[in-house]
């Protein structure tokens, strides 16, 4: 065989090669969909700020849902939210956050309304201990859950 056509059969072994992992691993993850310790959980958030310090919710019933390995849902105590997700290990990313924009009906829930969206717009670790999943960022609790249900 001729050294140039040596190279192109070589050549293309390797480009099959390379989409063959390509194509595996993409199919692999379409089958397979990684799964996080915060997929198809429910929480109510039971406190705001700091942990020395944490401000009691003052109503609404503020939820967060982890309804698949990539989504997440809630309610502030006035508007939905929405967001996609990632975790790994102990790090979390929201992504695509988006909220419904109706009035609160009081000042002291806009307020807090006004807290949860702050916090979760810069998430960067959580924890989950129990029955408590706690979301951080800059190193400091931002938010405290406690788990609905199971």
């Amino acid at each position: 065989m001729l050294p140039a056509m040596r190279f192109r059969v070589g050549a293309s072994l390797l480009l099959v090669g390379v989409l063959v992992a390509v194509l595996g691993s993409a199919l692999y993850r379409w089958l397979y969909p990684p799964v996080t310790p915060l997929a198809n959980t429910e929480w109510r958030l039971v406190a705001l700020g700091n942990a020395d310090a944490p401000a009691e919710v003052g109503g609404g019933n503020p939820t967060a849902e982890f309804t698949t390995a990539t989504d997440m849902t809630g309610w502030t105590g006035c508007n939905a939210y929405a967001a996609k997700y990632s975790a790994r290990e102990s790090e979390l990313r929201l992504d695509d956050l988006t909220w419904t924009e109706a009035g609160c009906p009081s000042q002291a829930l806009f307020r807090q309304e006004q807290r949860i969206q702050d916090s979760l717009a810069t998430v960067e670790r959580f924890e989950v201990l129990g029955e408590h999943l706690t979301l951080h960022s800059e190193g400091e609790q931002v938010l405290l859950f406690e788990r609905v249900g199971k």
